[in-house]
């Protein structure tokens, strides 16, 4: 199933062009998992993968660099995880 997702990246390393802060949203194909790369594809066309996962967690995961919150807008059916319009990550809060 597909997910429209924010991943905000909170600490790491910033090669790639994607420095602490950053965010990125667009459609997972698959939910993060120890082991494999974690990939965004943005409504753009632009495609965003991360390193190998080490650790994943509630509301994020750790890869061999960085640190990144996920949070779920949408699923493949519209439904969004507020159970309304899709809302904006916080800074401040967790996923």
């Amino acid at each position: 199933m597909f997910r429209k997702v924010l991943l905000r990246k909170i600490k790491g390393s910033s090669e790639g062009g994607f420095p602490d802060g950053t965010e990125r949203v667009g459609w997972e194909k698959e939910p993060p998992r120890v082991g494999a790369r974690y990939t965004v594809y943005e409504d753009n066309g632009k495609v965003y993968r991360t390193s190998l996962i080490r650790k994943v967690s509630g509301d994020g995961f750790v890869t061999s660099h960085s640190t990144y919150v996920l949070k779920v807008l949408e699923d493949s059916q519209g439904n969004s995880e507020s159970g309304g319009k899709p809302d904006r990550f916080s800074p401040g809060g967790g996923a």
